[in-house]
């Protein structure tokens, strides 16, 4: 992570704002990802999301579409109605632009507050704003955040008791590690570590990003997230055998405190299926 790198990119996203900042229809831009959070380095891009009150004409979107291919870039996916993304090639950095609507995403932020939606894209939505550096309208990005902070408790709850049910470790012992089978025991294992992460979020409140790329920027500010990215680490790369006797004292650690803080969440039948062996159901 280099501060003059960081501060490179943010220059160049100061830039590739300039000519929506004048737009009626832009309330709002952020910049999320690498950049946002100070952790960049010689592969970050940019990612940029503008914020309308009015979507573009089909002349606008088919004039962003040229604009990314004449720069070295491209078209991702999407429509003037209902939005879409782009990416520029911009003094040598790739800049990706999505252009989405203020409507929709107040209508998501409420229903993920009030109806409780545990949808995976939607809360990696939620925690790219939370991560988010206004770039313009920073008043309406700093009211998204603060709705959604502190997130609802019963938004907790459900979030916790969706992910307390975890790959029988017996299954990773025999089909992995005794087979020696590092494929599906690194695949086992990503989906182990990906639901303890969810809880952890989840017990702090805070709504997970959707992916591991980057997370080792992120675990340090977690409650039970010191020195967790390089265990992580050892747990893939490692001793399969290790790997195993690691996640075995290391799930249900953090099954315990999920219980000690919320004493309504029964982690018993989690408990005991995770030590259970039923490598039938896995043959």
């Amino acid at each position: 992570m280099s501060p003059n790198l960081n501060q490179r990119l943010l220059d160049v996203a100061d830039r590739a704002c300039e000519e929506f900042r004048q737009d009626p229809r832009v309330d709002a831009i952020m910049l999320t990802g690498s950049a946002a959070i100070g952790c960049t380095d010689m592969g970050s891009d940019l990612d940029l999301i503008l914020y309308l009150n009015a979507p573009h004409s089909e002349e606008e979107f088919e004039e962003q579409k040229r604009r990314a291919v004449e720069s070295g870039g491209g078209f991702y996916f999407g429509s003037a109605e209902h939005g879409y993304g782009v990416y520029r090639r911009i003094e040598g950095v790739k800049v990706d632009f999505g252009f989405g609507g203020s409507v929709e995403t107040d209508a998501l932020i409420q229903s993920v507050l009030e109806e409780h939606s545990t949808e995976a894209v939607s809360h990696q939505v939620l925690a790219g704003i939370l991560e988010a550096l206004p770039m313009h309208g920073e008043q309406r990005i700093r009211d998204w955040q603060n709705r959604l902070l502190p997130m609802p408790e019963a938004l907790q709850l459900k979030l916790l008791r969706e992910n307390l049910r975890m790959t029988p470790l017996a299954i990773l012992e025999s089909m992995g590690a005794a087979r020696g089978d590092r494929p599906f025991y690194c695949e086992t294992v990503l989906q182990l570590q990906t639901r303890l992460l969810k809880l952890i979020y989840a017990l702090d409140g805070r709504y997970y990003p959707g992916k591991l790329k980057g997370i080792q920027y992120r675990m340090d500010g977690l409650s039970l997230g010191q020195g967790l990215h390089e265990r992580f680490c050892r747990q893939l790369s490692g001793p399969m055998d290790e790997g195993v006797l690691d996640l075995g004292r290391l799930i249900p650690e953090i099954l315990t405190h999920v219980h000690q803080r919320f004493p309504a969440i029964d982690i018993s039948s989690a408990l005991e299926f995770f030590s259970s062996d039923s490598r039938i159901q896995w043959a």
